[in-house]
């Protein structure tokens, strides 16, 4: 098992770095801890062939976290106790659907401004930069985002809100308010997020890694070596 992990973390680093479609395309999961569950199917990590979350299909954790593609170049890890659908899929873009829990979205490349979004209820939360975003639904409370670094355009009921760096916010029916933050929500989540994070960089080559490590964003060099990713029409996808 801990060999099928070691695989799997290269894995990631090559798809971030070559951006490879056939261990790269969006919804494919590249590490799990605990009990996850793709549909009702439990997740088992193959080297061989990596489990992918499909349109229509959801991925969701009972004790345990899951790491997945968003769309080439970002991440969502996945909290306990959550459960997310895979609305649409495409090579650079994608819409998933947070059903209960939480996960965090670590984004080195945004492909445009509406190509990672994440649904929540009537929201639609849109990742315009580069970043660390955090969403949430929690019992008792109202379904929240939070933006360490970054960018979100948050659409409820026709209008848009902007939820910058460092800023929080609550979403509700009649609007969006935002507060100030100064790191994401203490929990296992994040603590489990931010190993991963330095997990995933040591197992990039030195050679590959965009200087400043897994805390710079867009500052114009390319993500781990990630090249520009062909016009989607002239690669017919």
């Amino acid at each position: 098992m801990m060999f099928a992990k070691s695989i799997a973390l290269c894995f990631v680093a090559s798809a971030i770095a070559f951006g490879q479609a056939d261990t790269g395309r969006p919804g494919t999961v590249f590490f799990v801890e605990g009990a996850v569950f793709l549909q009702d199917a439990v997740v088992t990590i193959d080297p061989d062939q990596l489990p992918e979350v499909r349109n229509a299909q959801r991925l969701r954790t009972d004790q345990g976290n899951a790491e997945l593609l968003f769309a080439m170049g970002s991440f969502i890890r996945l909290g306990a106790d959550s459960e997310i659908e895979m609305v649409e899929a495409g090579l650079t873009s994608a819409t998933v659907r947070l059903h209960r829990g939480a996960m965090i979205v670590e984004a080195f490349r945004v492909w445009g401004g509406n190509s990672l979004k994440v649904l929540v209820d009537d929201h639609q939360i849109a990742v315009t930069d580069p970043g660390e975003i955090r969403v949430e639904i929690a019992e008792g409370a109202q379904p929240s985002v939070e933006v360490l670094k970054g960018s979100v355009t948050v659409t409820t009921a026709d209008k848009d809100y902007k939820v910058k760096k460092k800023q929080s916010a609550a979403l509700a029916a009649e609007g969006v308010q935002t507060a100030k933050i100064k790191a994401l929500t203490a929990d296992a989540l994040t603590s489990w997020h931010e190993q991963r994070a330095k997990t995933v960089l040591a197992e990039t080559p030195k050679n590959q890694r965009r200087k400043g490590g897994a805390s710079a964003y867009d500052d114009g060099e390319k993500p781990f070596g990630l090249g520009d990713l062909p016009d989607r029409s002239q690669a017919g996808l």
